[in-house]
């Protein structure tokens, strides 16, 4: 019933369009996670850094989402969902098997499952690395516990029969629990380095419900308690292993923020702050925020009360600790687990978030449903009352569940919400003026950058967004001024360095834009658009080999992307090599990149494979009838095979794409001029189409002077046929185009003799 209730609540959110925000681009749009589960993409995910995180099992759960469901938002999110309710499901079964506390057990699952505070964790893609590397936590504490219990035998209800301590001697059975033990935790590592704060949990887990050793008042026992931190050894290696190459990753990656920049004063401020503010959004979950800024400083009354507070419940549990072991347990799994995501070493623009009470919260909820059974233990109607307090709790974290669920529908909600339920939010501004610059209101885009940086000017993101705003209405100058002063603030944004060199290339300041695409890939060599950018420029000058270089370098970084490989085949032509683009053009369209279809069509109809041609142009038009470039092509491409009278009504289709090329019109004038079937011939407007060409050309064409001759020849205008007709044999004859100029006096002879000219 428990897990049915979660599914209940969340999945109407795989109905929603909106993924992620943070994380799009490496979720959705990284071409190692688009090609699906390969070995080189396995191989990529367990020898690469995701953002500023090491997360190779997160990565390749998202490798499997896109083989198994393409970028189909709905389907993600069910997997997520799936995770939350399994975690739900584990939390309870092992609960249960380890303290013999049913309904206890079930109220702190039905607390996890239900809690507005996780919303964020199974509604944000991107945080898949939450519910898996949970789910693999609990299956690591489950296998824990069952180790424990044999090599203690200590039984899982509590048993207090037996002496505690380790066992000396461990049975092969009890070997391969703690060995499962320690491969899920290490799994769950590499889901979410977060959970490096395990070991330290089964600790607390031997303390209570385990009860493995004791706490004495005036000292520890040591001699029990020293051998279960021994015991841990590999998992807290495995802990150390994780945290150093996470640290090293997000400094590398620039994300962890220097003491220069956020001092060791304002860090423990808002760490002191944040464990008072999770406490009080557990309690009471209002103006939940999908990100709470960082605030410029926190008051001295608010800190000293957060200390207090935590003073107070440290102390409480502590004096309970040896009656109420749940207590100190629950407080220290709450504190503890806290620590790697506190804001000590600040990764991010946020002063905390609600994704990461994901783990801190089970020892919370778990001092909630021990406690609220022990506060009712001598009432006559226990039973009824807690069960009548739990329904409601439950009931109302399910009301502000579906609540806070509505926001996640798009951007705008979502951060519409936060910038209603928070102060001074600039990250929220910026991600909603990309929202609305993606739905092309770009108007409101800018207002939104522009009142983010009003509240942090030195936000290169929102310098450089409000650039790409304005070079989409085409202000070009504006935007580059914007990317300067984003480059100001952070002079290694590759990005940005990217988008100022292809507005300088609008500009026509064509070798600083060079200098900048240069720039941009020293700062990141598998940047897949700088590659492009540069290869185009470096085409339009004429250096095709470095040109193609880094056409082939796109490729190879991306090469699931059409649109890339369509962008190749484009530079193939220009070096002549036909065959080879049309092979780049058709792996295109083989992923899904129809535009490509123009340009193999153009490239078959240069290789005279005039079929093939066609039937690229026929499919372009059976998707869109009504495009006129594909009209047009595909009557050149019939013409070609002789297929005059079908060519004539994709001409007549095509007309509004080449109203100004002399060659299409030329083409059509003969066609309705000298075709054999009276049902296709008109004269008058072969006279309108054949004039248009010669004068787009000064009437030095011969060829389409001929062809207003056979004009005016079908018009019954025979005089200035045979006049017109000398003026284009003496042109071809300029020319020294001998067969022209033959094929010129016949027809002269055939107009003077009042007869226009027929194709057979």
């Amino acid at each position: 019933m428990l897990v049915l209730a979660v599914l209940a609540v969340y999945l109407p959110v795989v109905e929603f369009s909106f993924l992620c925000f943070d994380d799009t681009a490496y979720v959705w749009r990284n071409p190692r996670i688009r090609g699906g589960l390969t070995w080189q993409n396995v191989s990529w995910a367990f020898t690469h850094v995701h953002g500023s995180n090491w997360h190779p099992l997160t990565s390749l759960s998202h490798m499997l989402d896109c083989q198994l469901y393409g970028l189909r938002a709905g389907a993600h999110h069910l997997t997520s969902v799936l995770f939350h309710a399994a975690n739900t499901a584990l939390l309870f079964l092992w609960l249960r098997s380890a303290t013999g506390a049913l309904w206890r057990s079930a109220f702190v699952a039905a607390l996890f499952g239900l809690h507005p505070l996780h919303v964020e964790s199974v509604a944000w893609v991107a945080e898949r690395k939450d519910v898996l590397s949970m789910f693999f936590g609990l299956l690591s504490l489950w296998a824990y516990t069952q180790y424990a219990v044999e090599v203690s035998g200590v039984a899982c209800r509590g048993n207090r029969g037996r002496e505690p301590g380790v066992a000396s001697s461990v049975t092969q059975h009890v070997r391969r629990f703690y060995l499962l033990a320690l491969f899920l935790f290490a799994v769950a590592l590499m889901s979410k380095p977060m959970m490096v704060t395990l070991p330290c949990v089964m600790l607390l887990l031997d303390f209570w419900p385990l009860q493995r050793f004791e706490l004495k008042t005036k000292n520890l026992e040591l001699k029990a308690f020293l051998p279960l931190v021994w015991e841990k050894l590999p998992f807290f290696v495995l802990s150390a292993a994780s945290s150093v190459v996470t640290t090293l990753a997000q400094r590398s990656s620039g994300a962890a923020w220097s003491l220069d920049r956020l001092p060791l004063g304002y860090r423990m401020a808002n760490a002191l702050v944040s464990y008072l503010r999770y406490l009080g959004k557990m309690v009471w979950p209002t103006n939940l925020a999908v990100i709470y800024p960082l605030e410029q400083e926190w008051p001295a009354g608010l800190v000293l009360l957060a200390v207090l507070v935590l003073v107070v419940i440290t102390l409480a549990v502590v004096w309970q600790g040896h009656r109420r072991k749940y207590l100190l347990t629950g407080w220290a799994w709450y504190v503890g687990t806290l620590v790697p995501v506190i804001g000590l070493l600040q990764v991010g623009t946020q002063a905390m978030a609600d994704r990461y009470t994901y783990l801190p919260s089970i020892g919370l909820f778990v001092m909630v449903a021990w406690g609220a059974g022990e506060l009712n233990a001598g009432w006559a109607r226990r039973g009824a009352v807690l069960g009548a307090a739990a329904a409601g709790v439950v009931g109302a974290c399910v009301r502000v569940s579906q609540a806070q669920l509505g926001y996640w529908q798009n951007s705008g909600t979502l951060f519409g919400h936060a910038l209603a339920v928070t102060k001074n939010n600039f990250v929220a501004y910026n991600i909603l003026g990309f929202y609305c610059a993606e739905l092309g209101q770009l108007e409101k885009a800018k207002e939104s950058y522009r009142a983010a940086l009003q509240i942090n000017p030195t936000s290169q993101h929102s310098w450089n967004d409000l650039g790409a705003v304005l070079a989409a209405q085409n202000k070009f100058a504006e935007a580059v001024t914007n990317y300067e002063a984003a480059l100001r603030v952070d002079p290694k944004y590759a990005s940005t360095h990217n988008n100022l060199g292809t507005a300088l290339v609008k500009l026509g300041r064509v070798d600083e834009a060079i200098a900048h695409y240069r720039e941009a890939l020293r700062l990141d060599p598998e940047f897949v658009q700088a590659h492009q950018n540069l290869a185009a420029v470096l085409a339009e000058k004429g250096e095709m080999a470095e040109a193609m270089a880094h056409g082939l370098a796109a490729v190879r970084l991306d090469p699931p992307n059409g649109i890339i490989h369509s962008n190749f085949a484009d530079l193939l032509t220009k070096e002549g090599k036909l065959e080879e683009a049309v092979m780049e053009y058709r792996r295109a369209v083989e992923l899904g990149w129809a535009p490509a279809r123009y340009g193999l069509g153009d490239r078959l109809l240069e290789l005279g494979r005039t079929e093939e041609a066609a039937a690229q142009f026929s499919e372009i038009l059976r998707i869109r009838p009504s495009d006129p470039d594909a009209h047009y092509h595909l009557a050149l491409a019939l013409t070609r095979q002789g297929k005059n009278k079908e060519a004539v009504p994709h001409y007549r289709e095509g007309m509004s794409s080449f109203a100004e090329m002399p060659e299409a019109l030329n083409n059509l004038a003969w066609l309705l001029a000298t075709h054999a079937d009276p049902g296709v011939r008109d004269g008058a407007e072969a006279v309108r189409l054949a004039e248009r060409a010669c004068k787009l050309t000064d009437y030095k064409k011969a060829i389409m002077v001929g062809t207003l001759a056979a004009a005016y020849a079908e018009a019954g205008r025979f005089d200035e046929a045979v006049a017109t007709s000398e003026k284009a044999r003496a042109l071809a004859e300029a020319a020294k185009e001998k067969e022209l100029e033959k094929r010129n006096l016949e027809l002269q002879e055939l107009y003077r003799s009042g007869k226009p000219y027929r194709e057979q």
